[in-house]
């Protein structure tokens, strides 16, 4: 009898472990996710239309409007060419993006480090016979 209760108990913690998981550590990465896919379209719009909004300012050089790509080069790179053009919302976009990025990237570490301690001081629980 002894035993099935000290299962049941095992059982229960482990319910109650997941269950703190799930509720508190999974929930917040995932809306950091939702949040940063949400941004990133904003990012992307924002990236995307700079050289338009450019020409729309009147007469520039081609440099600095038709032949700027804010799309494919890698983020420092298109930071870096966002400030050198004063193109604010650009940098503050990729800046945003870039730093959710991070705070997403550092979540999910921290997630996986919780993991790994969490594991070790599983099997350190005495078991009853």
């Amino acid at each position: 009898m002894k035993s099935t209760i000290t299962h049941g108990n095992m059982a229960l913690q482990l319910v109650c472990m997941l269950s703190y998981l799930l509720s508190c550590q999974v929930l917040t990465t995932l809306v950091l996710v939702v949040v940063t896919a949400l941004w990133r379209q904003v990012d992307y719009a924002s990236r995307f239309l700079m050289p338009w909004q450019e020409l729309r300012r009147g007469p520039t050089p081609a440099q600095k409007s038709i032949l700027l790509d804010y799309i494919s080069p890698l983020v420092p790179t298109i930071f870096w060419n966002a400030i050198r053009n004063r193109h604010w919302a650009a940098a503050v976009t990729t800046l945003g993006w870039l730093l959710l990025m991070l705070t997403v990237g550092d979540s999910l570490l921290d997630k996986v480090r919780q993991a790994d301690i969490q594991k070790d001081s599983f099997f350190d629980w005495p078991l009853d016979p």
